[in-house]
């Protein structure tokens, strides 16, 4: 397996309070699209971002560390909406980076809409001084932005109404 692959975010209309986390070597187009080929699934899958980076499985393993507190179930890579724009701003300021792509700008805006956020001033978990940052942590491994080891989870937030 090579060491060069994508971290992905995946959304799915019919899914609105949860989005998929995962990896792949592949296209994260290709991966939407395999994952919608099941019968089980309601509506396709699309790819809200994805980052390209080295030791990607790492930092899949990083990413759900850091949303833990927010996984919809302990055996599968679904998390809440709520921790979305977090996650967004691991994969955007993630050191392994080599390129990231936000694909669907729409559900970005929603998401910084609902989260009372604009673009600029999104979660950046990599940033010192960041007061979002100060309440979140980041799983790195040697990076040289990263936040204290006593941080290491997104403290859990109770479930809204609107979330439920």
């Amino acid at each position: 397996m090579s060491n060069y692959g994508f971290v992905y975010i995946l959304g799915n209309t019919y899914m609105p309070n949860a989005y998929k986390v995962g990896c792949t070597e592949r296209s994260p187009h290709q991966r939407a699209q395999e994952l919608s080929a099941h019968t089980g699934v309601p509506a396709d899958f699309y790819v809200v971002c994805y980052l390209e980076c080295t030791q990607f499985q790492e930092v899949e393993r990083q990413l759900h560390r850091y949303l833990s507190n927010y996984r919809v179930s302990p055996n599968r890579e679904f998390f809440r909406r709520d921790c979305m724009l977090h996650a967004i701003g691991f994969l955007e300021n993630h050191p392994n980076m080599l390129t990231f792509s936000v694909v669907d700008y729409y559900v970005l805006h929603k998401l910084c809409d609902d989260e009372g956020f604009t673009l600029k001033d999104a979660p950046d978990p990599w940033k010192d001084g960041d007061p979002i940052a100060t309440r979140l942590a980041c799983v790195g491994f040697g990076a040289s932005r990263r936040l204290p080891a006593e941080l290491r989870v997104i403290p859990k937030q109770p479930i809204s109404d609107a979330a439920a």
